[in-house]
């Protein structure tokens, strides 16, 4: 939650979004593990470099038109960075 006076009254009450973003390769978290010393073993024998979101593989978030929503969002990744955009919307950054 935030403080009193944290955020501005307009932002306050908009509908808020969580938004969870993983960046997932199995090829560089597992050389990262073998230059530990660890013996972790790739669980599924497959190659994934993809990202997840809230645990989902391209899931599909419910927007109304015409209506502001507040995103809470964090990247979680090794080594990559991550480029969001969201079309014709129009966007603030409130913090980082």
């Amino acid at each position: 939650e935030d403080a009193d006076g944290e955020v501005p009254p307009e932002l306050a009450g908009l509908a808020e979004k969580v938004i969870i973003m993983t960046h997932i390769d199995t090829d560089n978290i597992a050389g990262i593990e073998a230059s530990s010393g660890g013996d972790l073993h790739v669980i599924s024998g497959a190659a994934f470099n993809e990202v997840i979101v809230n645990g989902q593989y391209q899931p599909v978030l419910d927007l109304n038109a015409d209506e502001w929503y507040r995103f809470r969002m964090v990247y979680a990744a090794t080594e990559s960075e991550l480029t969001i955009t969201m079309g014709d919307c129009d966007m603030s950054l409130i913090a980082k």
